[in-house]
């Protein structure tokens, strides 16, 4: 059975590091007497991590003349976090892993530092590795959305998709509006012939971001060949293609190769065919001659007025 030319999940999804994060902090301060008891705390606006360094000392009760040095090791991290993002702003991963690594040892329990970690091992190819780290991060913190989020666009890049799908589903519970949480989990149902699962969560990512190039083509995929005829719907399929291909220009060959599916499924031969060619030129054009050969095995199929099943 012919089936779709597989792509990297890293081409669409982000892994998520502190670059999507406020470098702020809420900061309380309270008073605490002679009898241990402290008042209501008060919260300092925008507090920095150097903001705490220079604060600290006007709310130690004790003459400041004793106090000859006051530790907080999260300074240091932080300034290491914020170096080493620098670094990968400019896709200079090599040396920002290094950082990475001098932050994870003064922070070895930090989930944050952990999962920015892991995200720049990803980007220097070492996907086992982050992995690993990955697993750490939702060890201290269970509640990282990001974590398991990139956990599982990892696993199934690995092509694990059903270890993948456990992350993703908790990547939903902690945060049910998050598009790329939803199709990366279609994505993993798909990989595992669920195709009615993964239309569920099609339809959400759809609904989140309705313009959306890879939902678009994703969820019409399913609709204009899955092997389960109760979902295909070869009309709406070519609804959604026709606005993917508006959205990219003409010119992305994977769209193509969907918009002829579902031209087919419709039953609408010789679009589909024009459709498979162009997107077939497209992908010669790039030397991409694994997808070339899966087009032209599809193209067949449409030349004798038969519709794609995957």
């Amino acid at each position: 059975m012919n089936s779709w030319h597989s792509f990297s999940p890293n081409g669409r999804w982000l892994v998520f590091s502190s670059k999507g994060r406020s470098p702020y902090t809420q900061m309380y301060l309270t008073h605490i007497d002679a009898d241990g008891s402290d008042s209501p705390g008060i919260l300092i606006d925008n507090a920095t991590a150097s903001n705490r360094a220079v604060n600290l000392p006007e709310f130690v009760n004790t003459p400041t003349d004793p106090i000859e040095d006051i530790k907080v090791p999260a300074i240091d991290v932080y300034r290491l976090m914020e170096q080493a993002i620098a670094l990968e702003e400019k896709k200079d991963y090599v040396n920002a892993l290094a950082v990475w690594k001098k932050a994870l040892s003064l922070a070895p329990d930090d989930a944050s530092v952990q999962n920015d970690l892991a995200s720049n091992l990803y980007l220097n190819g070492d996907t086992a590795g982050a992995i690993e780290h990955l697993h750490q991060a939702i060890k201290i913190n269970p509640y990282l959305t990001h974590s398991h989020f990139n956990l599982g666009a990892m696993l199934m890049e690995q092509g694990n998709a059903a270890e993948a799908v456990p992350e993703l589903e908790k990547t939903l519970d902690l945060d049910p509006r998050f598009p790329s949480g939803e199709e990366a989990l279609a994505d993993a149902y798909v990989a595992q012939h669920k195709d009615a699962d993964a239309l569920v969560h099609w339809r959400k990512a759809l609904a989140q971001s309705p313009q959306s190039v890879s939902v678009l083509v994703g969820m019409a995929r399913v609709l204009a060949s899955s092997s389960n005829a109760s979902l295909r719907n070869g009309a709406e399929a070519v609804t959604l293609a026709e606005k993917a291909n508006d959205l990219s220009g003409g010119a992305d060959l994977t769209v193509l190769d969907t918009l002829a599916a579902a031209y087919a499924e419709k039953g609408q031969f010789p679009q589909a065919v024009a459709s498979a060619q162009r997107s077939l030129d497209l992908a010669v054009s790039k030397g991409d001659t694994a997808m070339a050969g899966a087009i032209r095995s599809r193209m067949e199929f449409y030349r004798e007025n038969k519709a794609f099943r995957n």
